[in-house]
């Protein structure tokens, strides 16, 4: 993967916010008592509203065998969900995104310590794979990093990553810095309301 560029990077940045903002709110329609995630599978495979169908999961260990739920008993499990799970799932986008990233970044021979954002990308990545917590030892972090007001200090170290110190609208305008620092003028300037 060594011949990724940083125009490949600014795009799959504007990639995750995409999915982000809309796995958000695939999440409350998942929370809802009115199942309507269930209403749309049932629209989706044609099966007739009451009618259950079936949830398959597939491996590739052993691809004849498959294991069989009940859509309907899982949606209306996870309409319950409530507590920390919520949080967890809320940040689950921010994990994946900011471990691939990073990983990218890498990946591309981009990592650059002069530039405070990629060594928060750095940072962040590294937080997000190894328990969404902070993780500063040894001097780190040893060059600067920052995204926006966000400067990164060891007095961060074991505090949680997101939601707590990247929240949304910081994880959004992360992406899209790290969009335009790979692509200058990729993203315009949003809209603020």
């Amino acid at each position: 993967m060594a011949d990724l560029t940083g125009e490949q990077i600014a795009i799959r940045a504007q990639e995750f916010k995409l999915a982000y903002l809309a796995q958000q709110q695939a999440l409350v329609a998942m929370l809802h008592p009115g199942l309507p995630l269930l209403q749309v599978m049932r629209a989706v495979t044609g099966t007739p509203a009451g009618e259950d169908l079936p949830l398959e999961v597939r491996g590739s260990r052993d691809p004849d065998t498959v294991l069989s739920f009940s859509s309907s008993r899982i949606m209306a499990a996870a309409a319950t969900l409530r507590g920390e799970i919520i949080v967890d799932l809320t940040a689950s986008g921010m994990f994946v995104a900011a471990i691939q990233l990073g990983d990218m970044i890498i990946q591309g021979g981009l990592r650059n310590r002069d530039v405070p954002l990629l060594e928060f990308a750095r940072h962040f990545r590294n937080a997000c794979a190894h328990g969404d917590r902070w993780h500063f030892a040894r001097g780190e972090p040893r060059a600067r990093a920052a995204c926006r007001e966000l400067v990164l200090t060891p007095d961060l170290h074991g505090k949680k990553a997101t939601w707590t110190t990247v929240d949304p609208r910081l994880f959004v305008e992360f992406l899209d810095d790290l969009s335009n620092h790979f692509a200058p003028g990729l993203v315009p300037p949003p809209v603020e309301g």
